[in-house]
């Protein structure tokens, strides 16, 4: 994925969503030039969580491959495969209990050996969103062995879902892009839908 290679800088990205879709829910991923990155869909009324990342909208640029084992199993691991090479890329793992209060994904490489974590800001703004939805923005730390290297804040919008995430400096070493970008198209597509 030539769109995704390592520099060792920092990365910074943007990601859009409407709000509303009939067609299953589709991620825009933009650089800091808005330049089409990703474009990620996936598919209403399916069983199985499946979806697809492209590097154009056309869907002709297979990237990532995004999908669960299971059927609605609520804490599902989510695997991110690169639609290229086939190489799996690592997973992502939702805590189920931990999440009905705040927001919390396990990041795993991809033997499943636990890698980091994606967790919501806090607890009192946590409970604050289920109680008012979109009025209060969304932010995600994701640490690596406890050290940060990655943030997604939600930017508050009422048409357009939009975020930005920022990977550190140097990050990339610890933790893959591509898995990252994964993992922001889940908080997109399956955390959004309590909006939408």
């Amino acid at each position: 994925m030539s769109r995704l290679a390592a520099t060792g800088n920092a990365h910074h990205w943007q990601l859009q969503r409407p709000l509303f879709s009939l067609l299953g829910a589709r991620c825009r991923i933009l650089d800091e030039h808005d330049n089409l990155v990703l474009f990620a869909k996936r598919r209403a009324l399916r069983l199985r969580e499946r979806i697809e990342v492209f590097e154009d909208e056309g869907e002709t640029q297979p990237a990532l491959h995004i999908r669960t084992e299971s059927i609605l199993d609520l804490g599902a691991t989510y695997v991110v495969t690169d639609s290229r090479s086939g190489e799996g890329v690592g997973m992502a793992r939702r805590r189920f209990m931990k999440s009905m209060l705040r927001d919390h994904w396990d990041l795993l490489d991809a033997g499943g050996n636990p890698l980091g974590e994606a967790q919501e800001d806090s607890m009192a703004l946590a409970l604050l969103r289920r109680l008012v939805a979109d009025i209060v923005p969304q932010r995600f730390h994701v640490s690596v062995g406890g050290r940060p290297v990655a943030e997604l804040h939600q930017r508050w919008n009422p048409f357009l879902f939009r975020a930005d995430l920022r990977m550190e400096a140097g990050a990339d070493a610890l933790l893959d892009p591509r898995l990252l970008l994964g993992l922001a198209v889940l908080l997109m597509v399956i955390e959004g839908r309590q909006d939408g």
